[in-house]
């Protein structure tokens, strides 16, 4: 099992594994507004270079936030919580 599918595992819902520019990816649908697509970690690494992406899908498409620097799951986890509530709220 890689970094991903067990990243999914633990995070439970509403958390998926989805292909986005041929990359599976971690993603998060917030709201009818935003979601989020963690890219980085499929692959066995220990300390994957993980981006997240914060998408805005209305009124039209744009990326509205990226991170980068995360290298633990631990921190990634706290960071989705973070992001999850700040744009569920808009």
């Amino acid at each position: 099992m890689n970094n991903l599918e067990k990243l999914v595992q633990e995070l439970g819902t509403p958390y998926t594994i989805t292909t986005i520019d041929n990359e599976r990816v971690l993603y998060c649908n917030i709201n009818q507004n935003y979601e989020i697509e963690v890219s980085g970690l499929d692959n066995m690494r220990a300390h994957p270079s993980i981006v997240v992406y914060v998408w805005q899908k209305s009124p039209k498409i744009k990326c509205v936030e990226t991170l980068e620097g995360i290298h633990s799951t631990s921190l990634l986890a706290d960071t989705l919580v973070e992001l999850r509530h700040k744009y569920s709220l808009q």
